[in-house]
């Protein structure tokens, strides 16, 4: 299949512009540049090209507005993003909007631009072809048609005539069949009831049928088991507005990722009938895309981290300094106070005596009045408790620095042999303002647990995490007023066969059944938008199973609590 290498690229930094042009002019491509979308608009409307590259950011019309025009205008041109901005809210807008990839800048890796250039073309050739194919044939019945008939009139030859019809059909469907059962992806026509008029081998074969048994089957009830097309199904879409549809959707029954794309089927008069449905099996670029969004999710979450580190660093550096002035202080005055009592012990008995044998009556009667005025007895009796207090107010906010510290200093990115319980108590006394008000936290750490080979400070906040999902998932339970009654959250730790396991328990609102085998997948959240990303249990995976070589597991129950274990080999090196 020739692929034509014409690219429209859209990039307002002229150095950028000028790079990718001449990357591509090298590669064999035809070129044309644009400055700004506007640019870029008119440009595609002229020129055509068969795929078009564009930042977000630029000036007149933005990458955003340009996408949404060329899907309006034609929906098979593959349209990659390219850009500096690379938040994950613009990621996923992008792919919403129909972008078929999206690349950040700076391009690191130019021989991955290439492939995801030559990958997005090959697609849409496919979809081409398929179209192609469906118009070359009905083009050939009607060229055959319109050649019988002009036999037929020359001939006059009834009979003549219908033997010729059907050697044609029969060519026809044979050219069809051949062709069709020498893709290995599913290809269907689908009337507008769902019923299959066509299929080939290999989606006779997913339905566990013959290829005549197929035909006329309903194609929903034999493919997804469903009582009715599901919500995702490009045909069932299609025949609402009759235009083409591509969707990519996770096959349940299959364990697998489909990608389905629907062109419409149409009789003479151009009257939608039904649908050329093409589906293949993407589950592995689907991981391949999923290990891509981990990574990216990871090293935006460093850099948050990052920026939220040096912040609490700096606020504890700050925090720490008139605190131990105060300390120093309330020690000063304890010591004070305590030479004071010792002087006022020492003078009562004097005072007592002189009053007794009448010596200066109007000091001792002065002295008196200035003790009692100052209610020397409440003062001795709660200036110890306020100082106290002090001293243990003091002696918290010094042990919430001295986590904030240890968990924002910048850690190495290399296994290292860290205490666990240490990480664990940093979490507690950091996270306190996440669960208090909703739940108590108990840990119950084996003191006897051997320091670990691990990552101490992505460990530290996939833990964190975990407790801050445990409270909102209490949070959840007991609503937004809850009277008096509070959540458990419970961080154990033990010795588990050669691996330090970590259990973490609440008694939160629990995971549901039909989604527990989600919880992993990178931007997948049950929360309102705004309080959860549906990154921190991919990272979580990520971190535990690929880099340390562990396990993660979920122990749930709808309404009674959730308990995540995490396990990590203690004796690695």
């Amino acid at each position: 299949m020739k692929i034509e290498k014409h690219i429209l690229i859209a990039e307002d930094d002229a150095q950028d512009r000028k790079f990718l042009k001449n990357f591509f002019n090298e590669k064999g491509y035809k070129v044309h540049v644009a400055r700004d979308g506007l640019e870029a608009w008119q440009l595609f409307q002229m020129k055509k090209p068969s795929i078009v590259i564009t930042d977000i950011k630029m000036p007149d019309m933005d990458g955003l507005e340009l996408l949404k025009r060329i899907r309006e205008k034609n929906e098979a041109v593959p349209v990659i993003i390219l850009s500096g901005v690379g938040t994950v809210d613009n990621l996923i807008k992008t792919l919403r909007l129909g972008a078929w990839d999206f690349i950040p800048k700076p391009i690191d890796d130019l021989d991955q631009l290439i492939q995801v250039v030559e990958k997005a073309l090959y697609k849409s050739g496919l979809m081409v072809v398929a179209k192609l194919n469906q118009e070359q044939l009905l083009k050939m019945v009607d060229q055959k048609t319109q050649e019988l008939k002009r036999e037929g009139e020359a001939l006059h030859n009834s009979l003549k005539r219908q033997k010729i019809i059907e050697r044609l059909l029969e060519h026809a469907k044979q050219e069809w069949e051949r062709t069709a059962n020498a893709l290995s992806e599913i290809l269907g026509l689908v009337d507008k009831d769902y019923r299959i008029v066509r299929c080939n081998k290999t989606m006779a074969k997913a339905m566990g049928l013959s290829v005549q048994e197929a035909v006329g089957e309903c194609c929903y009830k034999r493919i997804h088991k469903t009582d009715s097309p599901p919500d995702f199904c490009p045909h069932k879409l299609l025949m609402k507005d009759g235009k083409a549809r591509i969707v990519e959707a996770y096959d349940e029954n299959r364990k697998c990722y489909l990608e389905i794309n629907a062109v419409p089927y149409k009789d003479k008069d151009g009257t939608v009938v039904g649908a050329v449905c093409i589906t293949r099996d993407i589950t592995k670029r689907k991981e391949a895309e999923k290990e891509r969004d981990i990574l990216n999710a990871q090293l935006l979450q460093a850099q948050k981290l990052e920026a939220v580190g040096q912040l609490a660093a700096g606020i504890a550096h700050e925090i720490n300094t008139p605190t131990q002035y105060i300390g120093a202080n309330i020690d000063f005055f304890s010591d004070c106070f305590k030479d004071i009592r010792s002087m006022i012990e020492a003078l009562v008995p004097l005072l007592e005596e002189a009053k007794k044998t009448g010596l200066f009556p109007d000091l001792v009667n002065r002295a008196e009045k200035a003790m009692e005025d100052a209610d020397w007895e409440y003062i001795e009796e709660e200036v110890i408790s306020a100082l106290s207090q002090a001293k243990e107010g003091i002696g918290k906010v010094t042990k919430i620095v001295r986590a904030m510290k240890e968990f924002s200093h910048p850690g190495s990115k290399e296994m290292k042999k860290a205490d666990i319980n240490r990480i664990i108590e940093t979490i507690a006394t950091i996270s306190k303002n996440e669960w208090k008000y909703v739940s108590d936290l108990v840990t119950r750490l084996d003191p006897e647990l051997p320091l670990v080979q691990c990552l101490a400070d992505e460990l530290g906040q996939v833990i964190l995490n975990m407790v801050v999902n445990a409270a909102h998932s209490i949070e959840e339970r007991l609503g937004e007023n809850p009277e008096g009654e509070k959540g458990l959250i419970t961080v154990t730790t033990s010795m588990d066969e050669g691996h330090a396991r970590v259990d973490i328990s609440d008694t939160g609102t629990g995971i549901p059944k039909q989604i527990i085998d989600r919880i992993f997948d990178p931007f997948f959240t049950t929360k309102e938008v705004g309080k959860g990303s549906g990154q921190g249990l991919a990272i979580a995976r990520n971190l535990i199973v690929e880099k340390h070589g562990g396990s993660i597991d979920v122990h749930t129950q709808v309404g009674e609590g959730t308990t995540f274990t995490i396990r990590i080999p203690a004796n690695k090196r």
